[in-house]
């Protein structure tokens, strides 16, 4: 934790007409903050040419975000939301893959509105946004929009995404048997109606998620401990219903 008296260090952005605030020790981490007030938290281990192209993107950390100095921690930290600048590179794999599996190459993964993480095309298209307190996946097929899961924290909307998006996963070709015994010990996943599939575990924070369908929550409860990365597959996969 940084220090409550660590100095501060200012930067300022004339490109941009903007300033970057920052405690100078180690770990402290940056904001960057525009004309209008508007911020932007990157985390310490974010590189700064990173963070800046993110700022100047349009991307900005919603207040609700941040929390006064032992106050109750917010459902998602800064952190956890500074972390998913580096999904464009998953969005990029994951439309690479899709368009390897013959899909149509209008694949795109331009964000619109509130969303975190998008890819489809003009008809089609998965997406992640904020909701309830929480983060839904959702699919938007010709005009008509389906949430497909919900999770409390971002990290496992964005494990859900992977499993949404129709791409080879590495437990692709499993059974149902299969999958269940790869389902790490304290992961618990129950149906309830209307086939939603709820995944609950404890790994020092609690996660609690809900997915439409078996096919997906098996896949997704298989892959928990393993990276975002390492659920794709890069041999050919069988396409999923």
């Amino acid at each position: 934790m940084v220090p409550q008296d660590a100095p501060l260090a200012v930067e300022l952005l004339p490109e941009d007409g903007a300033v970057v605030v920052s405690h100078a020790v180690r770990g402290g981490g940056r904001i960057y903050v525009a004309s209008d007030e508007s911020v932007l938290f990157a985390a310490s281990g974010a590189p700064p040419h990173e963070a800046i192209e993110v700022f100047r993107s349009g991307r900005r950390t919603p207040p609700g975000q941040f929390r006064p100095r032992g106050g109750r921690a917010a459902a998602t930290t800064a952190e956890e939301l500074f972390a998913l600048e580096s999904l464009p590179r998953l969005e990029e794999r994951l439309r690479a893959l899709a368009v390897s599996m013959g899909h149509r190459k209008e694949l795109m993964t331009a964000r619109r509105g509130d969303q975190l993480i998008h890819l489809g095309d003009f008809e089609t298209w998965h997406d992640v946004v904020p909701a309830d307190g929480g983060y839904a996946v959702r699919v938007t097929d010709r005009g008509r929009t389906r949430v497909l899961g919900t999770a409390t924290r971002v990290e496992d909307a964005a494990r859900l995404f992977v499993v949404a998006c129709d791409v080879p996963l590495h437990t692709d070709g499993l059974s149902e048997a299969g999958l269940r015994a790869r389902i790490p010990a304290g992961v618990d996943v129950a149906e309830s109606d209307g086939g939603v599939f709820v995944i609950e575990w404890t790994d020092g924070q609690q996660h609690h998620v809900t997915v439409q369908g078996d096919y997906r929550a098996y896949p997704f409860a298989a892959s928990i401990g393993r990276s975002l990365d390492a659920m794709l597959s890069t041999r050919p996969g069988r396409r999923r219903r």
